[in-house]
Parts: C-alpha cells; structure tokens; sequence
C-alpha cells in the first residue's frame, strides 16, 4: 500500500484501523471515517512524493480498470467516501451505450451532441497538453489515450458494481 500519508495512533483508536479487504480505495474508505470521526486531513506542500508509472499502455490500461473495478466494489461498502468525481468515466461508458442503442434506432442528434461535446474536451486537453508541455511526435495520440483511459476505468467501475454481491469479504469490515 502507497499511502503518502503519517496519523497518530490516536485517530485509529478513534477512526478505526485501514478496511484491508479493500485493495485499492482503502485510503478513501479510511480518509471518510476520519473526517466523520471530527479530526482533519492536512497536506504538506513541501513534502516531495514519486508516482510509480506503468512501463506499458497495456499495464496503464489494467491499472485504471482495476482502479474503476474498487470503485464499483468500494460503492457497495461505503458510497460516501466516493464523489461524482469516482464515477464520470463509468458515465461516460452508459452514455456510449444508451447513445449507440439511440443511434441504432434513429436518433442520431444525441449521439453527435455527446460525442461531438467528448471530441472538443479531449481536443481542448490536448491543446492544454501541448501549450503548457510542448509537443512531440506522440503527441496526436493523446485523444486515443483519453478514450482508452476512461473506457477502461469506466468499464472496470461498471464490473465492480456487477461484482459486488460475489465479494461477501468486503461486507465483513
């Protein structure tokens, strides 16, 4: 567990300990029962952190369905330490869906309103991108890795929600 974070015993004695069922939203899960418990969460700005990067798409991609799938599961366990936040990418995969069954049936406007609004988002990140990073030949990628970033996160929260019943563990903490 990469928590980046330090508590004194003393707000686990009041908090409650870590839910070690949850493998990857446990600092959610514990951050809400501490703010519910009345104590506050401080950052440090001065202090310097590292994220670990995956060395491959393929792995970037199985890190953020897995990160969606403890979503979907963590919602069963404790919604409130989510916010909307959480759950745009799984939105954003009921809208693919709802707007190509709409699309197959005849109604072409929501789908263009939907998709054309997502194409100006991605295209306004990617020019944000470039204007504050600077541009490189993968740069026109960048769109493509938005799309795949939230259909695997939101596709991951979507089996979380369907999983959710089988993992009886989770209920337990």
């Amino acid at each position: 567990m990469l928590n980046h974070t330090a508590y004194r015993r003393e707000v686990f004695e009041n908090a409650g300990y870590f839910n070690e069922n949850l493998l990857r939203t446990e600092d959610n899960e514990i951050h809400y029962r501490i703010r519910k418990a009345g104590y506050k969460l401080f950052c440090d700005p001065n202090i310097v952190s590292y994220q670990y990067a995956r060395p491959s798409l393929r792995k970037m991609i199985k890190q953020k369905y897995e990160n969606g799938y403890w979503v979907g599961l963590t919602f069963g366990v404790c919604p409130g330490c989510l916010s909307l936040f959480h759950f745009v990418p799984f939105l954003f995969v009921v809208g693919i869906i709802v707007t190509t069954i709409l699309l197959l049936i005849g109604c072409w406007y929501f789908s263009a309103v939907i998709w054309g609004t997502y194409l100006l988002f991605t295209l306004a990140g990617t020019v944000s991108i470039v204007i504050n990073k600077g541009a490189n030949k993968w740069t026109f990628l960048i769109p493509i890795l938005f799309l795949l970033l939230h259909l695997s996160y939101g596709i991951g929260t979507m089996m979380g929600f369907v999983m959710f019943p089988v993992h009886k563990e989770l209920k337990k903490n």
